[in-house]
């Protein structure tokens, strides 16, 4: 009777274990859904959902960098690469960012294309993704006061847009701006 009891319990237990551990077709498709659907709405951001989330935090950044920066007459903005799976939306973020601070007419802003010239013609190593190390560095060698760099990434049902704007002289980050972009 006891080995009869024994084997019961091994033969529930094996089929008990082997239930837990092995997840259903439905739930295998389940999970590659939530996959595929977070891939597509990585697909369906748009130069269009990145202007309109950037015109609402503007003021925000304008005025984080006139704060920080006091009374420095138009102080020297340098805006890194914006990191992004779609690198042209990273191209047009970064863009879209230059442009709306040339537009104050309160910041000396380095372009993009001077930043990557300039750094090539001295050797120094540079992508579109950096280390705070680095921009401050690269602040300081093109006569940058600020430097703003920043991330695009897919989130469940959005994006989060991340920037940061970063002293030159202290390496401090100055202020780290979340710019959720729904869908």
């Amino acid at each position: 009777m006891m080995r009869l009891t024994i084997l019961l319990l091994c033969i529930s237990l094996f089929i008990f274990s082997s239930c837990a551990s092995k997840p259903s077709q439905q739930n295998v498709r389940s999970q590659t859904g939530a996959q595929n659907q977070s891939a597509s709405k990585a697909a369906e951001l748009t130069a269009e959902d990145i202007k309109i989330a950037l015109a609402n935090e503007n003021e925000e950044i304008v005025n984080t960098i006139i704060e920080h920066t006091g009374s420095v007459r138009r102080p020297g903005v340098a805006v890194l690469d914006i990191a992004s799976s779609n690198a042209e939306l990273g191209v047009f973020a970064t863009e879209d960012i230059i442009m709306m601070l040339v537009k104050t007419r309160r910041f000396r802003v380095v372009d993009r294309d001077s930043i990557e010239t300039i750094l090539k013609e001295h050797q120094f190593q540079y992508s579109g993704v950096v280390s705070d190390e680095t921009a401050v560095s690269i602040g300081k060698f093109i006569g940058a006061s600020i430097i703003i760099t920043g991330v695009i990434r897919p989130r469940q049902d959005q994006f989060d847009f991340s920037l940061k704007i970063l002293d030159v002289e202290t390496a401090e980050i100055v202020d780290f701006i979340q710019i959720p972009i729904g869908k």
